[in-house]
């Protein structure tokens, strides 16, 4: 049997309207009947990744001294249902600040955490992000979790964060300034 035979593709032009149709015709195949996929087939959570999330919801907060000077603080709050808000401060080495508010999805597992960012909050505004990609994404691994302490590592830059749980209704610490 020659390729033609095997699979016969016809095309039909249609001019007054100017659309191309792609008709595709394959030979029969037998193919292996599969059991139908239910959720039955869906592994189960571990105890550890359930306990890992149940953590993690909650408002958290972080402040580390940046490489090269200044600081980082960070504000995070993650709900049950895999969403979280970032409120993030950058103070520079000369004193300028930078705050910005972020929100997206977040998960854990047994050993590992994951954000994807989905957009800003400007003015009390949401500006969603229309691109997706790696760039987007962060994957850590979980080193300590208990009810009001996190340490987590970024697996891409090796870099540390150590957090901890505070009421929801925290406020970013005021800048001691000279």
């Amino acid at each position: 049997m020659g390729i033609i035979q095997k699979s016969l593709i016809v095309v039909f032009i249609l001019f007054g309207i100017g659309v191309l149709t792609l008709v595709s015709y394959k030979p029969e195949r037998k193919i292996k009947e599969l059991p139908a996929l239910n959720y039955a087939y869906a592994p189960a959570p571990s105890q550890t990744r359930k306990s890992n999330w149940d953590k993690m919801i909650g408002t958290w907060y972080g402040s580390q001294i940046v490489k090269g000077g200044g600081s980082y603080s960070w504000i995070s709050n993650k709900t049950g249902d895999g969403n979280y808000s970032l409120e993030t401060r950058f103070v520079l080495p000369g004193g300028e600040v930078k705050e910005k508010i972020e929100f997206g999805d977040w998960g854990a597992g047994s050993k590992i955490y994951f954000s994807i960012y989905r957009g800003d909050e400007i003015n009390g505004k949401y500006h969603y992000n229309e691109e997706m990609g790696p760039y987007y994404v962060d994957i850590y691994n979980i080193l300590e979790i208990s009810e009001d302490s996190l340490k987590y590592q970024n697996v891409e830059s090796g870099e540390v964060y150590q957090v901890k749980k505070v009421p929801d209704d925290f406020q970013m610490p005021l800048i001691n300034r000279p």
